[in-house]
């Protein structure tokens, strides 16, 4: 069609609960867009030429699903004004380089792609605390490691980071340590080159981590695990296996 923005109702506010806008030239929405659209639940504007989407474009509206690939968005959009609805955002395909957005606020978030992009450094502390988030999709990026991501809940997760430049170094370690906790973490090492190609599954962390970090772990419960690493005391929300990584501080003298 060839729409460069967004059909207004002709007759406000429409009842529709679901919007296809895909396959056209539209370059941004701008505060208010859907206002019309109070019971806009699904929306689809895949293959478009979005560069922006104002804090405000979802004002008035209660969606739940946002399709967006294949545009050309160089950031994340805020998503407050309908922080109690989305559950599943899917921007692949864009140029999004950063995920500087505080994402604890999307209280049903269920679903998050962002494979595709031009992201480089990937902060996981506000994703991984959501007791709904179940999938999370950042393969084929520019991802060289991804920051500890602290506490978060132990729940059914699965987190992809294939197609990127992992360097599997001992701050990749908490991606093997999620067994018990129903985590599970898909990727590859590109470095360093003894263990290119090496799926992060099977990456023997303990050996890499001993060369350069002592990992202290007390008596854990099942669901919580503690460790020093670098002078810093972080607490998992996943199960680590205490004799595999518990290494006294005779041994390591």
């Amino acid at each position: 069609m060839n729409l460069t923005e967004v059909p207004q109702p002709v007759i406000p506010p429409s009842n529709a609960t679901v919007l296809n806008l895909g396959h056209n030239i539209i370059t941004n929405l701008p505060s208010l867009t859907f206002v019309g659209y109070p019971d806009l639940d699904i929306l689809t504007v895949v293959f478009n030429s979005i560069q922006y989407i104002d804090s405000s474009a979802f004002n008035g509206t209660r969606l739940r699903v946002l399709k967006a690939w294949n545009n050309r968005l160089t950031e994340i959009p805020d998503f407050s004004t309908i922080e109690n609805f989305i559950e599943i955002i899917d921007l692949h395909k864009n140029k999004i380089d950063s995920m500087a957005v505080d994402f604890s606020r999307l209280k049903q978030l269920k679903k998050l792609h962002l494979g595709s992009n031009q992201i480089q450094i990937v902060s996981l502390a506000t994703l991984l605390p959501h007791k709904h988030l179940s999938q999370l999709i950042l393969r084929n990026n520019r991802i060289s490691s991804v920051t500890n991501p602290g506490v978060f809940s132990a729940r059914t997760i699965a987190i992809s980071l294939t197609q990127n430049d992992l360097n599997c170094d001992c701050r990749l370690a908490w991606t093997t340590a999620g067994n018990c906790g129903n985590m599970t973490v898909e990727g590859e090492c590109s470095t360093p080159l003894h263990l290119s190609g090496t799926q992060l599954a099977n990456v023997d962390f303990t050996q890499i981590c001993s060369d350069t970090v002592e990992f202290v772990i007390p008596l854990l419960s099942k669901k919580h695990c503690s460790f020093i690493a670098g002078g810093l005391f972080e607490t998992f929300d996943v199960c680590f296996h205490a004799s595999a990584w518990n290494r006294s501080k005779g041994a390591s003298k």
